[in-house]
């Protein structure tokens, strides 16, 4: 089977992810890699580990104050990181 026209392998691989239903997945991924740069380096240094289930951003920190500071900031930083992947990839944000 013949293109009519020529797809970049990058196109290919986009067609593929979506096609394939890990679209989800690799905006969740991309969410969690620019979290530090949304938050900052020293409230980043401070989290543990974060992973994304559910629709829901868990976040282990290891520091009160961190933990203080995302608290109060939790709806802007919910809708910055959404912002940031452009599309609505996390509703809730849990800190634990």
């Amino acid at each position: 089977m013949r293109r009519q026209k020529a797809v970049s392998l990058g196109e290919a691989l986009d067609e593929y992810i979506k096609s394939s239903g890990f679209e989800g997945r690799m905006l969740e991924i991309k969410l969690i890699k620019i979290f530090p740069s949304v938050v900052g380096s020293d409230i980043a240094g401070k989290v543990k580990s974060a992973y994304i289930k559910n629709g829901k951003l868990y976040l282990n920190i290891i520091s009160s104050e961190a933990r203080m500071e995302l608290m109060l900031n939790k709806s802007r930083l919910l809708s910055e990181l959404n912002e940031q992947v452009g599309r609505i990839v996390i509703n809730d944000i849990i800190l634990k």
